[in-house]
């Protein structure tokens, strides 16, 4: 799915999903290690896509750890 399809996936913006994207990376790159699973994003040339069964296994797992992003 593009970005824009997850967005509407999740009922939100499409600058709250590049948010939460932004947020898991910078915390992988600061601290090395993330807890749990990463959004599921792959990056085919300057366009990100999400994988739909990775989105329902991270939703899991996000909704599991209650995070929270802002």
């Amino acid at each position: 799915m593009t970005i824009k399809e997850t967005a509407e996936y999740l009922n939100l913006t499409e600058a709250e999903v590049k948010a939460i994207i932004i947020s898991e990376d910078t915390m992988l790159r600061t601290t090395g290690v993330y807890s749990g699973k990463l959004f599921p994003v792959i990056r085919i040339e300057s366009e990100n896509y999400v994988s739909i069964e990775g989105l329902k296994e991270w939703l899991l797992d996000s909704t599991l750890q209650r995070k929270e992003y802002k």
